[in-house]
């Protein structure tokens, strides 16, 4: 046998013997690790919030369960036994949403842990903080809408007496009342607005704000006075507005040998 050969032989039979050895040894076992994404380091979650925790395990593999623990800061580290949020069965979604973030606290502790098969087990966590919720600001209220006309007076606290020219006045907004024809009408109750039955002017001018009234008929303690803004058309609802509070009409009576009128 030529030595050529013999070398070329012995080259052939040292590489198979390789190749079949190397084939044969034990494959080392991947080393698991698991990062948790979210919540990030030092990162503030509103308390009642909903918040999505993230992770991420590689090699990827399907574990045989996946537990989400919080840990509180006491003084020295962390509680022993955290708050479990949720175990996850034979899955691995990379990320689950806690509902409603609680309770608050610094420096709280997100652990999620990997059971892997043959009892093998891989952890991440990560420090994060609870704040307490923003308080809900109170609703401005809204501002009381104006008035196309106000009755200025009587406005409450006032006394008319019976027999006296009495003024009463108002203000109509500029343009409140375009297009249309309108008249101005002006109503006393002495029933605390219960009864507006006395008519004491109609059909004022628009452009009228006062009217001058003699006051009649019977003393009362709680007047209010109306002044209505009515279309010539029908159709056209009115718009009124009366006295903030009441006044009084009072009677008057000259003493003997007095000039100046007596209030009672």
């Amino acid at each position: 046998m030529n030595w050529k050969i013999m070398a070329f032989a012995l080259v052939a039979v040292f590489m198979l013997v390789t190749v079949t050895v190397a084939q044969q040894a034990p494959q080392p076992t991947p080393v698991n690790s698991l990062t948790v994404l979210a919540p990030t380091a030092g990162e503030k979650w509103e308390e009642n919030t909903s918040q999505v925790i993230a992770w991420n395990l590689t090699p990827i593999t399907t574990p045989d369960s996946i537990q989400i623990t919080l840990f509180q800061k006491v003084a020295k580290g962390y509680t022993a036994k955290g708050e479990l949020l949720t175990t996850i069965i034979k899955d691995n979604p990379g990320q689950w949403k806690w509902l409603k973030v609680r309770p608050v606290g610094e420096k709280m502790k997100l652990e999620v842990k990997a059971f892997l098969p043959k009892k093998h087990t891989v952890k991440g966590s990560q420090v994060f903080n609870i704040v307490a919720a923003a308080p809900i600001p109170s609703p401005v209220p809204p501002a009381p809408p104006v008035l196309p006309i106000t009755v200025k007076s009587p406005n409450g606290g006032e006394s008319w007496r019976i027999g006296h020219e009495e003024p009463i006045l108002w203000t109509i907004q500029p343009n409140a009342f375009p297009g249309l024809k309108y008249t101005v009408d002006v109503y006393l109750s002495r029933d605390n607005g219960k009864t507006f039955a006395e008519q004491i002017a109609s059909g004022l001018d628009l452009n009228m704000t006062e009217w001058k009234y003699t006051v009649t008929g019977t003393t009362a303690d709680k007047c209010i006075v109306k002044v209505t803004v009515s279309a010539k058309d029908a159709t056209v609802p009115p718009v009124f507005d009366v006295s903030d509070a009441t006044f009084r009409i009072v009677s008057e009576i000259v003493q003997p040998g007095e000039n100046t009128p007596v209030q009672h």
